[in-house]
């Protein structure tokens, strides 16, 4: 009976992973409803923030490329500081976060280098802060930052990864319970055979 549960749990499992393996969209992405392009300088224990309004219920994808300011030196090379990090916030976050108060996000993401990031934005237009966040290293970031937003679910986007690791979970909790050993039916017989030693 439980092999019914393993074979299950296998196959939603492989279709989570295959949901996850789809790979996040390239910088040329097409049709989208919004497109900005940036290139932003954040000096050394400082951040920069780029301010954009966009509509309700889009798929908003955010691509980074960091780059060492000019005249790094080797030293901040071999430190790993080649990264930033984001955070996509309204407007009252936004002010919580300068004033180091307790705020939530709309994306984290910590020692961003080069890929592409992804965030569905609420029922509400709002003003969005796209916060790039240099302020615990010591080097000057150079960034290019393109945000696209569509009205269309991004192909590999935020409810593909969501379906993905919902589908992975599921299956694999299947698939744990088809494997393990399942007791042997006990029969009446055996059952019989055991009241009678009690009377004994």
């Amino acid at each position: 009976m439980r092999k019914a549960f393993l074979l299950a749990g296998s196959i939603i499992a492989l279709f989570g992973a295959a949901f996850l393996a789809v790979p996040r969209p390239s910088a040329n992405l097409e049709n989208a409803d919004f497109s900005l392009s940036r290139t932003v300088s954040v000096g050394a224990y400082e951040y920069g923030s780029l301010n954009v309004t966009l509509g309700v219920n889009l798929s908003v994808t955010v691509f980074l490329d960091v780059e060492f300011g000019p005249g790094a030196s080797a030293n901040v090379y071999s430190k790993g500081e080649g990264c930033i990090d984001l955070y996509v916030v309204d407007y009252e976050n936004h002010r919580k976060w300068l004033n180091k108060e307790g705020y939530e996000t709309y994306l984290t993401v910590s020692g961003a280098h080069s890929s592409s990031f992804m965030f569905q934005t609420s029922n509400v237009n709002k003003n969005y802060y796209f916060i790039l966040d240099n302020s615990w290293r010591c080097s000057e970031k150079i960034v290019d930052m393109r945000i696209t937003a569509s009205s269309k679910p991004v192909f590999g986007g935020p409810l593909f990864q969501i379906a993905g690791l919902g589908l992975l979970s599921v299956g694999s909790l299947l698939a744990m319970y088809g494997l393990v050993k399942e007791e042997a039916p006990v029969s009446r017989r055996d059952v019989e055979g055991k009241g009678e030693d009690f009377d004994k």
